[in-house]
Formats: C-alpha cells, structure tokens, sequence
C-alpha cells in the first residue's frame, strides 16, 4: 500500500431522520432515531421522580428528582455488582432545608463514607466503579 494514490473518495450521503442508532441501556439495545439522539434524551434515560421516605435505587433508573418530604428522603443503592460502570444523576429539588442521603449497598461505600448528603436545590451524578466497589462522585 505504499505510494498508493486515492482516485476518488467514497460518496457519502448526508444522515437523515430515518438513520437509526442503537444504545445499550441496562444491558438491552434499544433502537432510536437520530432525533431522538438528539433532541429526546429522555428517552434514552428516562427521569424518575421519588417523594415518599424512602427509595431503593432500580438498575434501570438513570435520572433521578427527589420531592423529599419534609423528613428528608433516604435513596438505597444498588450493589455495585449488580450495575456495574453504572452512572446515575440525582436531584434533590427541594428548596428548602430537605434532604436526600443516598446509602450504598452492603460493603460499597461512596467515597469512602457509608452514606451521602444531597442538599436542597442540589444535584449529584455518582459512577459505580465495579474494580473498587466504590460510588464515585463525577
């Protein structure tokens, strides 16, 4: 292949809104529009809204608003084992002085702590580090 000289590029076609993409979500392709890709994330990864006490964090969850009530809402995670490489995004959209305290499963920690706060107005994406056993904030 040395020295070998191109005589014409490939045609390539402009992608249209029938082009469709395949994510991997929960271990499950999914098929998507290039506008859904887009434009409609949320359908990608769908948004979960939680308002009761307590809350255990499900392997297909992705978005994550919190109503906590006015004692605060406690969301329990899910064995790193079980997801791993796992990314969530959670937001406590109180505005006042409510909390949300995330608890990892079992062993797993969240940096290092048993447990973590999110305050009000605030959000946080966590990752789930399958070699560490470890939730890590990103």
């Amino acid at each position: 292949m040395a020295d070998e000289k191109l005589t014409a590029l490939p045609l390539a076609t402009a992608p249209t809104l029938a082009d469709l993409l395949y994510v991997v979500q929960a271990g499950t392709s999914k098929q998507i529009s290039l506008t859904d890709l887009m434009f409609g994330l949320g359908k990608i990864c769908p948004s979960t809204t939680v308002s009761g006490l307590t809350y255990t964090v499900d392997p297909t969850d992705c978005l994550i608003y919190v109503d906590p009530p006015v004692a605060g809402a406690s969301l329990g995670l899910p064995s790193i084992a079980s997801v791993p490489d796992r990314v969530y995004s959670i937001r406590n959209r109180d505005t006042g002085g409510r909390l949300v305290t995330l608890v990892p499963d079992g062993a797993d920690t969240i940096e290092g702590a048993a447990s973590l706060v999110i305050y009000a107005t605030e959000s946080v994406c966590i990752h789930a580090d399958s070699a560490t056993n470890v939730w890590y904030v990103i």
